[in-house]
């Protein structure tokens, strides 16, 4: 399902894309519960998905959904985190708030310096 999403999402066919994801969601969820990567990785693909189509409130509720799973599974110092509170901070600058955007932004690169170092690529792509 998840795959099948992909080629959809690829191909602009954005409601049929997130109708398999959310299928795969549901299977991910009865069979591994909602603590589980895969869970999180499903939801950032839908967070993905509804920032395509501008629907920036489902985008933001998906993402942070994500971080959410991903903060239970690996703990709140861990690069999968960082890289959801990219996705939460780009979602808050498209609406406006640039507030929470560069609150986003200055955790995810705290993330990052902790746990990669201050010279590695994605700190420098944080700051960027």
């Amino acid at each position: 399902m998840k795959r099948v999403g992909e080629i959809h999402r690829l191909r602009g066919s954005y409601d049929q894309a997130i109708e398999q994801f959310e299928s795969a969601l549901d299977v991910y969820r009865m069979n591994v519960g909602n603590d589980h990567e895969s869970v999180a990785d499903t939801l950032h693909c839908l967070g993905y998905i509804h920032d395509s189509k501008n629907d920036s409130d489902k985008a933001l509720t998906y993402h942070k959904e994500a971080w959410n799973v991903r903060k239970a599974i690996f703990g709140k110092d861990h690069v999968k985190v960082a890289s959801s509170l990219d996705d939460i901070a780009g979602i808050y600058q498209k609406l406006g708030d640039n507030v929470k955007a560069i609150s986003c932004l200055k955790e995810a690169l705290r993330v990052r310096k902790l746990t990669l170092g201050n010279e590695d690529m994605e700190v420098a792509t944080t700051l960027f």
